[in-house]
Order: structure tokens, then sequence, then C-alpha cells
């Protein structure tokens, strides 16, 4: 109980207490001065219980010298007088070690409460985090849930997180939290890294704690300077899980060597655990959406097509047909270079057709750069399209005989 008295009260309290003994004992004549020892008992148990054995048992020693110093000798040597002396010192020793017993219990106590509490605000941090993973839209969205969640979690203020594409082993998004907030965000970066940590947790590593990038060697990691460079020194490096295979990793950083340790490690190696499913499902609804818009632009080119295929076989249709004409009239076969550019009409006809006609084929849409500008690029109509079926050769104009 007696700790629970602020020091600004105990330090008066103790000095008035004092006060009042010593203008009590040399209120009484010298020879009546051993009467109040007893209260010497109250006057140690408190000093010993607010401010602990030494201050106690100092307090005994001032009061034999000032007793010695005010009572006659035989009376401070009497027998009775020795024997309350001598009792002072257990009594401060006992009084003064159970005070530190109470202490010892409440700071105790209070840790053990306080681990309650962070355990409570982490435990509740890990749940708001995994459901904002799981309700994000995108694939981007889900990442920077998990990315934010990860480092309020291990009271960071920088990371980067990475997925990778399972099929062809290449990073889809990367993004970076700077430590002023902005987020950093860099579409296809290309496959990881030799020698980086990401490269191993991919393959197969544990998570890595690193206590202080200063220690690390440079023959174990090739990136140490750059990163010190950054300002970080401490970091935790944990995959992405998903159906049991590392699609991605989580790196948190902080600049404070030894910042991070192995309850930091796990938390943020559980997170991502748990997140990896519903980051991984993110991935997929983002490439079925762009499987779907793909799809829905490729119905529109072809229904383009369809549109443009009609009407322009229409517009060919007396072309092809007036220049066979031509051609089977004697005057015009009589002149070679009518004969040229009536076989031109019908190539060029021709071709238009093979065009159009493979326009209604279309099953992607690859773009090509063109001459209006890169924001008005072309379609590539032979990337775009299934491989073409041999396609008859245009009809070559009858070279008719001068006897026709």
């Amino acid at each position: 109980m007696f700790t629970r008295w602020t020091p600004q009260w105990r330090d008066p309290l103790i000095g008035a207490v004092t006060f009042g003994y010593v203008v009590l004992v040399l209120a009484l004549p010298p020879e009546r001065r051993a009467d109040p020892a007893a209260l010497t008992l109250l006057l140690t148990a408190l000093t010993a219980g607010l401010r602990g054995t030494r201050v106690g048992m100092t307090l005994v020693l001032a009061l034999l010298a000032f007793h010695g110093v005010c009572q006659p000798a035989s009376a401070f040597f009497s027998v009775g007088s020795a024997f309350g002396s001598v009792a002072l010192f257990p009594l401060a020793a006992g009084v003064g070690w159970m005070r530190a017993l109470q202490l010892r219990v409440r700071a105790q106590a209070a840790t053990i409460d306080g681990q309650r509490r962070t355990s409570e605000r982490q435990a509740s941090q890990l749940a708001e985090a995994l459901g904002t993973v799981g309700g994000a839209r995108d694939l981007e969205a889900a990442l920077e849930a998990l990315l934010r969640g990860t480092i309020s979690l291990l009271g960071s203020q920088h990371g980067v997180a990475r997925v990778v594409d399972p099929d062809t082993g290449e990073w889809i998004v990367e993004m970076k939290l700077t430590q002023e907030g902005g987020l950093d965000i860099a579409r296809r970066p290309g496959p990881p890294l030799p020698g980086t940590y990401g490269e191993a947790l991919l393959g197969g590593a544990p998570p890595v704690l690193v206590r202080d990038y200063a220690g690390v060697e440079l023959s174990g990691y090739a990136h140490r300077n750059g990163v010190l460079k950054d300002g970080f020194h401490s970091a935790v490096h944990v995959p992405i899980i998903s159906d049991g295979r590392p699609t991605g990793i989580l790196s948190v950083n902080h600049p404070e060597p030894g910042f991070f340790g192995p309850a930091e490690l796990a938390l943020a190696g559980a997170l991502a655990a748990r997140a990896g499913d519903a980051v991984e499902r993110a991935r997929l609804e983002s490439v079925r959406g762009r499987m779907e818009e793909e799809r829905a632009r490729l119905d529109g080119a072809l229904l383009v097509a369809r549109t443009v295929a009609h009407e322009v076989n229409n517009a060919l249709a007396p072309v092809l047909g007036y220049a066979e004409l031509l051609g089977l009239r004697p005057d015009l076969a009589a002149d070679p270079a009518a004969v040229v550019q009536l076989q031109a009409i019908v190539d060029g006809a021709g071709l238009a057709a093979e065009k159009i006609r493979r326009l209604q084929q279309i099953i992607r849409l690859e773009e090509r750069d063109s001459v209006l500008g890169a924001d008005r690029p072309l379609l590539d109509l032979e990337r775009s399209t299934a491989p073409a079926t041999p396609i008859p050769a245009a009809p070559a104009i009858p070279a008719l005989s001068h006897a026709v």
C-alpha cells in the first residue's frame, strides 16, 4: 500500500513524523526521554515502507545517535533500551523487504498488463489488416492494405511488397511505402534481382530477420551498402504465401539497429501468410477483370470488322466484276499498259478482301505505333489474328489473243 504514495508526499510525511518525534523527546525531561521510544518502531516501519530498507536503516542509526546524545548514559545503555534498539534493525529490514517485494510484484503485474494490452492491440490490427486485404477490389488495393497494415503493426514507416506471376516467376507489381507516407508503384518491374532476400524467399528460404545491416557480410548480401545508404539498419523479410507456395515478398525496414526481433518477424510472417490467399485471389480477380475487358474490346473490334467486311465487300464486288469485264474487251487486252493497270486493280481489290477477312479472325488486340502519335496507335493485324489459311491467288485477267 505504501507504494501508492507519490514521492512529493512520502518525504514530507517522513520529515513531519520524524520532526514531531524529535520535538516530543526533547520536550521531556532527560530521565524520561526514553518513554516514547516505542514510537521509533512506528517511525522505522513508516520510513522503511515508504523509502526502502536502506533509508530505514539510516533512520535507525540516526535515532540511536539522537538518543545517545539526548539521554543519560545509564538510560541509553539499559537492557530494555538496547533490546529495543536492536529490534529496529530487523524491523527496518523486514518492512523494506516487503516494500521491495510489493514493488516487484507491481512491476511484474504492470509488465503483464502491458503485454496483454499490446497483444490485444496487435490482434486487433492483425484482424483489421486481414479484413481490409480480404475486401480489396483488386491486386494493388490488396497489396497496399497488406503493406500498410504490416508497417503499422510493427511500428515502422517504410516497407516494400512485391507479387510475382506464378507461371513466369516475374514480378507483377512492386509497391513501396516511403517514410514520408508516399506510395510508389512499379508495374511489371522485371525478374527478382539475384542475390536478394526476395529471390531467396521465392526459392523457399525461411523468413529473414536483419538486426543490423552493418553487421551483414557483403558476401551474404551484395546490396548491403545500398540499404545502409538509404538509411535503414534493421528489417524483416517474409514470403507472401498462397496455397502453400510463395507468391510474393513483404519487407519492412527501420533506421534503428535492433528495432525488430523474433516477435516482429513472427507477426509479419503470420500476416503475410494469412493474407496470401486474399492477395492471390485479388490477383486472379484483376487478371479476370483484364480478360473481361479485353474480351469486351475484342467483341467490339469484331463487330466493327464484320460491319466493315460487309460494307467493303459490297463495294469491292462491282470493282472486281467490272475489272474482269474490262479485261475481256479486245481493245484493252491488246494494250499491255491497260492490262497491267487492270491487273493492279484486281490485285488491290483482292488484297483488300484478304485484309477484311483477316479482320474477322481477330483473337487478340495487339497495337503498333503509328505516324499519328503514341497516343493514337494502330492495330497490328498480323499479331492480332489467328494464323491465316492459304488464300487462293486472285484470278489473273485472261490474256486474250488478237483474234478474239
